[in-house]
């Protein structure tokens, strides 16, 4: 082998030594390079976000801006390759290891020699000495270039900082931009979507945050949308809704402000799937979608209920009834429901007992043929009631898809009720004076309406006859009033009249009637009216006539007042004209023209006045000759007809000053005086009739409770003493039978009822004392009460009651026994106290009166007062007022017929009532009393009302028609049992 193939071997060997290291730092240059075009990138996507953000950039120079930092990656990257690609040579590596391992040139001087020994040899193949010198020292050379280069490691000659500096570098550049985008995150977010997506749709970066509600959402068909956007940050002057539709038309809407920071808009029928956003300038939302739901559903349904014509009610429009629909037979239905979607009909399912039927409901077109109009999404169709059922409701679209939702409910059918019927004037027992007109009052009542009333009247057990009264409509509410003339009959005290009423309703099947409960009426005289008022007035019976005989004298007091009035100023007007006449001034006929004008107007007056004195002088007559039987009430009749005979004779000398008034004249000084003159007797009679009469009348009324409650305490001792004496009979009875239980049980019950009362009893004493007047002489008498209720609280009759309950409930009846006489012993203990008491008060009663100054006398009046009202010596002690009432026998027993519920009608003057509590004087209670005019006063208003509300049969609350007939019929029976009471 020749000097020159060893020479071309030893280059190979060589160049392959060389290969490791120059891969090295290919890669290693590669590597650099990467991290270069990475910085280059990243810096100039930093430099357009920052003018982006300075400056917004349109999407076509941010698309040019992106292009441009790619394209100076890649060139960055593809220069520093090349770069590195040239510094890679197999002479520039040489000199790398050289320097690596200190080989003082010799890898260098190998390189050289076998790269310039080759081509000599190639050139020159001879024998020639020198030739063969030089590739004999250049194959040395190369031998120990090799040698070198073979136990070198590329680590150690091509380092690996270069790449690592630069990728160093580009991990500092992203970690700065990280803290940075930490502190802006969603500045930064922003700025990069636009920088590596620019579309128009990348807003610039704005303080401002959007955020939306419902988000992504699902809508039913033609449903309506709320859009809220909520604001965070600086706030906005406008809002926009942008929508993009499937086929990429577009829909903008304005948002409007319900707060500085909440926004909203609304969609309405929304039938198509969009993306949606809010913007504003600079900001924007997040994207969203609503999706469409197109199955149909029932959306709204409305209905029309039309009642028979004859039931005049008004038909019913609004939703389905939660109890369905109801109605009598003929009552015609309408339905109308409305679907999110184009419907192609609607079923109307009905369901009877003995079949089924179906009712295709019908598209309500109307003029439009446009499928998507909101007229295609309503049928109608309807049915008439006939029988009970069901109904079912659904609906179809056009495409045919049935709704998921339905609408069913029961369908009832009602019958027209026979109507009710009341009287609640008069009342079942009634009382009443042969000479007044006695008042009807009939309430009725039908589920639809009332043709026919009559009145049926009966005397003495005859037949009754009817008597129809004519109704102004046929109204389903009817409350009549009327009066039958008792005074036309002829009848006598005994005398009974029985009184019901007949109505019926305007059904077209066949009129339905009904008849109210029948009042007996019985006649009675003055004179027993006047006793009954007593009974349950007590001493208002007495002070109603003085009452109102003073009310008409003020009446008549303020008309003469006004008379006065009147006669002055005609006077002073006369005055003047005089005066003119006599200077002969011009306006002299005028004002003499006035004044025969004030004169005229005077004269009217003191007519009216004349008149109001003589219905106040008949009426005064007619109240002193209705007697009541107490002695005080028959000495203030005399009074009551002096009054009424003086005010005659100053009606009669009224009316002829009058009379002369009219007639032109003028009066004289002596007649003026003479009518003022007048007037001022009437003032001091209603004085001295306040005086003498009323006040000591009103002052016995306070004190006469006392007296009352005296007997009351009498009578409540002797019973409780009865009580004892019975319980002591009982220690010889069998305890184990079942009478004697029964019977201690009641004796039980009587000791509660006795104990009660007594309380009772203290506290009306107590209210009875401070309803006193302040008056020094009544001191004694209210020291004298108040100790009394003391002293029985105090005592042991109360726990004495409590412990005779007691032993009765163990069946111990000793020891019940020895209880009940202890209480008996204690109480009558206080019966001297309390007589005294009572005692005082008769004594205050008499005193408050003054013979002297022409009053009328008390004489026995507190006895005849006591004994009218139950609580007279040797009687039972029942007093009127609610509650459980004493009957005589020593036993108890409730009171059937009690002026709380009988009718008492008369020609009594003027009641009146006043609150009460307690066992004091009672209400009216619902009986009316008649002055002579013939005119109601007073009837009981809770009692009228409960008795229309029965007449009625209903409750107050609307009762559902399933259940009308059940609540009619109980009312009804109601009605009738109230009827029996």
């Amino acid at each position: 082998m020749s000097v020159a193939d060893d020479l071309e071997r030893t280059k190979v060997r060589f160049a392959m030594t060389l290969h490791p290291v120059r891969q090295r730092a290919i890669m290693i240059g590669l590597f650099a390079a990467l991290a270069v075009g990475f910085l280059v990138m990243l810096a100039m996507l930093v430099f357009g976000m920052w003018l982006d953000l300075t400056v917004p950039l349109p999407v076509g120079l941010r698309r040019v801006m992106l292009g441009l930092t790619a394209l100076s990656a890649s060139a960055s990257v593809i220069a520093l390759l090349w770069h590195a690609k040239r510094h890679t040579t197999d002479h520039a590596m040489a000199g790398q290891i050289d320097e690596a391992v200190g080989a003082d040139g010799r890898v260098m001087a190998g390189f050289d020699l076998v790269d310039r020994g080759i081509p000599s040899a190639s050139r020159s193949v001879t024998n020639d000495h020198d030739a063969a010198v030089c590739l004999s020292l250049a194959a040395l050379a190369a031998d120990q270039a090799t040698q070198v280069c073979q136990n070198i490691d590329p680590v150690d000659v091509v380092s690996s900082q270069k790449a690592k500096y630069w990728w160093r570098n580009a991990a500092i550049a992203v970690l700065g931009v990280a803290i940075i985008a930490a502190f802006v995150p969603r500045m930064a977010w922003t700025q990069a979507q636009r920088m590596l997506i620019p579309m128009e749709s990348q807003l610039p970066y704005s303080p401002t945050t959007l955020l939306v509600e419902p988000g992504d959402t699902e809508v039913l068909f033609g449903s309506d949308l709320e859009v809220f956007a909520t604001i965070q940050g600086p706030t906005v002057d406008d809002l926009e809704l942008v929508m993009t539709f499937d086929d990429q038309t577009e829909e903008t809407l304005p948002l409007l402000a319900e707060t500085d920071v909440r926004w909203r808009t609304y969609l309405t029928r929304v039938t198509r799937p969009a993306n949606y956003f809010v913007k504003a300038d600079g900001a924007r939302s997040e994207m969203h979608r609503i999706d469409v739901r197109m199955t149909p559903e029932i959306k709204s349904v409305r209905c029309v209920i039309t009642p028979p014509q004859y039931t005049k009610q008004s038909p019913y429009e609004g939703p389905i009834p939660d109890h369905g629909f109801q109605g009598l037979v003929g009552t015609k239905v309408e339905i109308e429901l409305t679907s999110n979607r184009p419907l192609k009909h609607g079923t109307l399912s009905l369901e009877f007992q003995d079949k089924k039927e179906s009712v295709e409901l019908q598209v309500d077109s109307g003029e439009s043929s446009d499928n998507s109009t909101e007229s295609l999404q309503t049928v109608r169709g309807g049915f008439t009631l006939s029988q009970n059922g069901h109904f079912h409701l659904s609906l179809t679209d056009i495409d045919g898809t049935a709704s998921n939702d339905f609408i069913e409910g029961a369908i009832t059918l009602l019958t027209d009720q026979k109507p009710v019927i009341r009287l609640l004037q008069p009342k079942a027992i009634s009382l009443a004076t042969p000479n007044i007109p006695l008042p009807i009052v009939i309430a009725a009542e039908d589920d639809f309406g009332l043709t026919r009333l009559e009145l049926f009247r009966g005397l003495n057990q005859s037949p009754e006859i009817a008597a129809p009264i004519e109704l102004e409509d046929d109204s389903a509410n009817l409350k009549i009033s009327t009066s039958l003339p008792l005074s036309a009959y002829g009848l006598e005290p005994g005398d009974e009249i029985t009184i019901f009423a007949r109505v019926e309703d305007n059904d077209p099947a066949g009129a339905k009637g009904a008849e109210s409960p029948v009042a007996t009426v019985r006649i009675i005289s003055p004179q027993q009216l006047a006793e009954l008022e007593l009974s349950r007035r007590g001493m208002e019976a007495v002070l109603s006539k003085q009452r109102q005989a003073q009310r008409q004298m003020e009446q008549l007091q303020e008309q003469l007042n006004e008379a006065k009035k009147k006669l002055e100023e005609a006077l002073e007007a006369q005055q003047a004209a005089d005066q003119s006449n006599k200077a002969g001034s011009p306006d002299a006929s005028e004002k003499q023209s006035a004044a025969d004008q004030a004169m005229q107007e005077a004269a009217k007056q003191l007519a009216s006045a004349q008149k109001s004195m003589e219905e106040t002088a008949d009426a005064m007559r007619q109240s002193a000759a209705m007697e009541l039987p107490v002695d005080i009430d028959k000495g203030m009749n005399e009074q009551l007809s002096e009054m009424a005979d003086k005010l005659q004779k100053m009606a009669q000398r009224m009316s002829e000053l009058q009379e002369k008034m009219e007639s032109g004249q003028k009066l004289s000084a002596e007649e003026q005086e003479e009518l003022k003159d007048l007037m001022q007797q009437l003032d001091e009679m209603k004085q001295q009739h306040q005086d003498s009469a009323m006040n000591p009348t009103e002052r016995m009324s306070k004190i006469l409770p006392l007296a009352a409650d005296q007997q009351r305490f009498t009578q409540l001792a002797r019973r409780q003493r009865s009580l004892a004496d019975r319980l002591d009979a009982l220690q010889s009875s069998d305890l184990s039978s079942p009478e004697t239980k029964r019977r201690a049980d009641e004796l039980r019950r009587e000791e509660q009822q006795l104990q009660v009362a007594l309380s009772q009893l203290l506290e009306d004493i107590e209210s009875h004392v401070k309803q006193l007047p302040d008056d020094p002489e009544l001191d004694k008498l209210r020291q004298t009460a108040t100790d009394f209720v003391d002293d029985v609280r105090a005592s042991q009759a109360d726990p004495a009651m409590t412990e005779t309950q007691k032993e009765l409930l163990g069946d111990q009846p000793v020891p019940a026994s020895q209880q009940a006489t202890k209480a008996a012993e204690i109480l009558e203990s206080f019966l001297s106290q309390c007589d005294s008491m009572g005692g005082q008060a008769c004594k205050n009663c008499e005193a408050s009166f003054n013979p002297s100054a022409g009053g009328a006398k008390p004489g026995n009046s507190i006895s005849q007062l006591l004994k009218q009202m139950g609580l007279g010596e040797g009687q039972s002690g029942m007093k009127p007022g609610p509650g459980m009432g004493m009957a005589p026998g020593d036993g108890y027993s409730m009171p059937q017929n009690t002026p709380d519920n009988i009718g008492v009608y008369g020609g009594l003057p003027i009641q009146e009532s006043k609150p009460s509590r307690g066992n004091g004087p009672q209400t009216d209670g619902g009986v009316a009393t008649y002055d002579q005019g013939g005119t109601a006063n007073g009837t009981s208003g809770g009692n009228a009302a409960a008795a229309d509300a029965a007449a009625r049969g209903d409750s107050g609350a609307v009762v559902p028609g399933v259940y009308q007939k059940q609540v009619s019929d109980y009312f009804r029976g109601l009605a009738e049992e109230l009827g029996d009471q």
